[in-house]
């Protein structure tokens, strides 16, 4: 059982606003599709979401969400 998370266990980044599909605000930041977060791009935006990939894998994140 694990009572604390690790380190690398927590989540970083905050999704924090979308304005008209076009923009992100992520970490008190602006950011835009191709734009690297660690080392995640920002592979599209969404009304509600994003899709970023790392590694070849896609997450959606949806407004309000950490990763």
């Amino acid at each position: 059982m694990q009572l604390f998370p690790k380190d690398d266990d927590e989540k970083k980044h905050f999704l924090r606003g979308i304005i008209d599909k076009t923009k992100v605000y992520v970490d008190d930041e602006w950011k835009c599709i191709g734009d690297i977060i660690d080392e995640y791009e920002i592979k599209d935006i969404i009304e509600r979401a994003i899709f970023i990939e790392k590694d070849g894998k896609i997450e959606k994140i949806k407004l309000g969400d950490s990763w």
